[in-house]
């Protein structure tokens, strides 16, 4: 007879292997719903879960009071926004309830985690399990030319992306920085995991395929969430040398792949048949080069600002960036980046620029209010030092968003939230770190 704990096992196997696989589905013919995400359906048959234990879940609202009162305040504000944006109301909306399968699924893991506390454990086992796999197939991506073209027609709407080093991987994931930043997330969940770490026999051998995998990827995103977290534990006696050889093995396998993450200069836009002009002419390509990388990220913060200027209030509304760029963006962006904006393909690439540009001042002022509770729970629960596995967890969640945007991605901000709430909200503190520091954990 199956338990509980083995259903709810099952349940979350389930939405990880949903998340992973990110793909869209035609089923409801509604006015401006052309598809809806696979995740939706596993957060509509998982909330059974809190109907039958209603009692638990009302225990639960109880204990997790500012958790629920924040993510209120946020879609409140959210609304707010696309009432008073220029764009039409639906399109933001649209976002917002997207978001909220994001904030569903995972107020619903850290329920089923209250309900039984050894399922977080299994949560960051399974996120291991699926970065691996993805590492795995990433290696037949870059090495199969069919391959990495069923992977991107499939799962990145036949856009490939390529480096002078070849095909940047990204797996069943819609974004190769989406992908790398995952490869490094694992590796810093690994750490977590794992205690003594370095007495584990397979963890040299997972932190080899995982650092493989963030190659691949060629992000330079990727490699500083994985190398300031490393950088952080090698602060720490306890951790210093299997941080230190973990930092060996990354720089290792970005030599051995030629990553261009490893040098600045040569991050290049996408190039596929999809994504530019065949006949795009070499003043436009030079400028593409000259532009690349960091660069190009400024000129779109640059942009955000010129929108914040016009609306500084309330934003121009959920997911309004891309949508009114090609009125704000620099002359240069314009040129390098046609396509992707008349497509209304890019966003801020800074969690802040797109607050900014979104939701205004409101945005902006709740944003540091949510930042300090989280900093304020934080630190109550780990303290800021010693450094711990957990520290370098935190500050990896946090660091694709700084010359990133995943917010729009359901696959990561769901990844990303549901770590958040149990390094901030979970009882017990699964995550490696000495006796003496275990002793400042209490339950929030």
């Amino acid at each position: 007879m199956l338990t509980r704990s083995l259903w709810f096992k099952f349940y979350i196997v389930l939405i990880l292997l949903l998340l992973a696989v990110e793909l869209n589905i035609s089923l409801l013919r509604a006015p401006g719903v052309d598809s809806v995400p696979l995740p939706l359906f596993a957060l509509i048959s998982g909330a059974i879960i809190p109907a039958v234990y209603f009692k638990e879940f009302l225990s639960f609202i109880k204990t997790k009071k500012l958790l629920f009162i924040l993510i209120s305040g946020a879609f409140i504000l959210g609304l707010i926004s696309a009432f008073f944006s220029p764009l039409p109301l639906w399109g933001g909306i649209k976002i917002i309830m997207a978001w909220g399968v994001c904030f569903g699924i995972s107020i619903l893991l850290l329920f089923l985690f209250a309900l039984e506390q050894k399922l977080n454990v299994f949560f960051l086992k399974g996120l291991l399990a699926i970065a691996i796999f993805l590492a795995g197939l990433s290696l037949v991506e870059v090495a199969n030319s069919d391959v990495s073209t069923w992977l991107a027609k499939t799962f990145r709407s036949g856009e490939i992306q390529l480096v002078s080093a070849g095909v940047r991987a990204g797996a069943t994931l819609a974004h190769p920085n989406i992908f790398g930043c995952f490869m490094s997330l694992a590796v810093l969940i690994l750490f977590s995991l794992t205690e003594p770490m370095e007495k584990k026999k397979p963890f040299w051998g997972i932190i080899i395929v995982l650092c493989m995998g963030i190659s691949f990827s060629a992000s330079l995103n990727a490699y500083l969430v994985l190398c300031v977290p490393l950088g952080i534990l090698c602060c720490q006696g306890k951790t210093f040398k299997i941080a230190f050889g973990t930092l060996i093995i990354a720089v290792c396998f970005a030599y051995i792949a030629k990553s261009p993450a490893t040098r600045l200069s040569a991050i290049f836009p996408a190039r596929s048949a999809s994504m530019q002009k065949k006949s795009q002419t070499s003043s436009v390509a030079k400028e593409k080069l000259r532009y690349s990388g960091i660069k190009c990220r400024m000129l779109l913060w640059e942009s955000a600002i010129n929108i914040y200027r016009q609306y500084p209030f309330t934003g121009v509304g959920p997911g309004g960036f891309n949508l009114v760029l090609k009125d704000y963006a620099p002359k240069a962006l314009l040129r390098i980046e046609e396509y992707k904006i008349k497509k209304n393909y890019l966003n801020a690439h800074n969690l802040l620029f797109n607050i900014l540009a979104e939701f205004g001042t409101l945005g902006i002022i709740y944003f540091f209010v949510c930042g300090a509770c989280a900093l304020n729970l934080f630190y109550r629960k780990y303290k800021f030092f010693p450094f711990l596995p957990v520290h370098a967890l935190f500050a990896g969640i946090l660091i694709p968003f700084i010359l990133d945007n995943f917010s729009y991605n359901m696959f990561y901000l769901t990844i990303v939230l549901t770590l958040l709430f149990i390094i901030l909200f979970q009882g017990e503190c699964f995550l490696a770190g000495s006796k003496e520091h275990k002793v400042n954990c209490q339950e929030t």
